[in-house]
């Protein structure tokens, strides 16, 4: 998003949900919950046809679209501000590493009050469901941290609220603790793994959610991919750039990441490099999560991009790969 569509965004939303209280530290009690920016006028939101419009009812802008821009993963905390003018809705955001801030409005419905807890596993399956008998089935999607309470077998017992829960299958949860202790050959594998198990998905800017009717961007991608491998990352893709290292093309191993940036180093774009000559993204082009050559990928030789050259123009300038790292 461009530096000038963030600030109407905050235009947008000073003007109509002015007078917010003070700010709530919050945790998701949802399998996902979704940020809203808006309203839509005109193409100020470049994005928001492969986005998730909703409808927001507040002071000024009854029936106008309002577009996806994040979301937000069961028991993530969050800092949530409510608005004093629209009794369920509120801005929300949250802070990657105490400096990467991002979000928009959302349910108050998606939020409980925040409990400390000491997570120990992350879900690694696309969709984890988890059976509550006589309440609805809770759906846990990738990068989702949990709290088990207990193992039998070849099960775990994972705490939804309380000691609400169910048992589900060890395959489909990894321990923080060795994701976190695993040699770097190893964990750059599992990440490149994991973002294998989400081709097909479709492509939706600002998700990062495996649900039916949900979906990845290209930053989100990459930030479940991470995430389900105990490494924190932001989602929008100019903050992944700001957090990132840059290396040449001849150093990239898996795991590492190729921009598409402007002369400005302003990345629009992100794709995870396999070490087989392929990269995995989440395509607007086609759409979908996809396994692709780099060429590909980016339209043009291999040896181009190699050497940092001017791959695509368009109206907006010139653009060029740059490679990085988060190791």
């Amino acid at each position: 998003m461009k530096n000038v569509e963030i600030i109407y965004c905050f235009i947008c939303l000073i003007s109509s949900f002015s007078l917010l209280a003070g700010k709530e530290k919050k945790i998701v009690n949802k399998g996902v919950a979704c940020c809203y920016l808006g309203p839509i006028n005109g193409n100020n939101y470049p994005h928001y046809k492969q986005s998730a419009l909703k409808k927001i009812p507040s002071p000024g802008f009854l029936d106008r679209d309002f577009c996806l821009c994040e979301e937000y993963l069961f028991n993530e905390s969050v800092c949530y501000e409510p608005s004093l003018k629209s009794k369920n809705w509120g801005f929300c955001s949250q802070k990657i590493k105490g400096e990467y801030s991002f979000g928009g409005l959302m349910e108050q419905s998606s939020l409980s009050e925040h409990l400390d807890s000491a997570f120990t596993h992350i879900v690694i399956d696309p969709v984890l469901k988890v059976d509550l008998s006589e309440q609805k089935d809770m759906q846990l999607s990738m990068g989702t941290h949990v709290k088990i309470l207990g193992e039998l077998g070849e099960k775990y017992f994972v705490q939804i609220h309380g000691d609400n829960g169910n048992w589900v299958s060890k395959e489909s949860l990894s321990k923080i603790d060795e994701l976190k202790n695993m040699d770097e050959v190893r964990l750059r594998a599992q990440i490149v793994a994991q973002a294998r198990k989400l081709i097909g998905q479709p492509y939706k800017w600002g998700g990062r959610c495996a649900f039916e009717g949900h979906g990845y961007d290209c930053a989100g991608l990459v930030k479940t991919a991470y995430m389900s491998c105990a490494k924190e990352l932001a989602r929008p893709v100019g903050y992944q750039r700001q957090m990132s290292t840059k290396i040449s093309f001849d150093d990239l191993l898996p795991g590492d990441v190729l921009f598409s940036v402007n002369k400005h180093e302003k990345a629009v774009h992100v794709a995870m490099w396999t070490g087989e000559n392929t990269v995995i993204e989440a395509s607007p082009i086609s759409m979908d999560v996809r396994e692709v050559s780099l060429e590909e990928a980016f339209a043009c030789d291999r040896e181009i991009i190699r050497k940092g050259r001017v791959f695509y123009s368009d109206k907006t300038g010139d653009y060029s790969v740059s490679c990085a790292k988060f190791f």
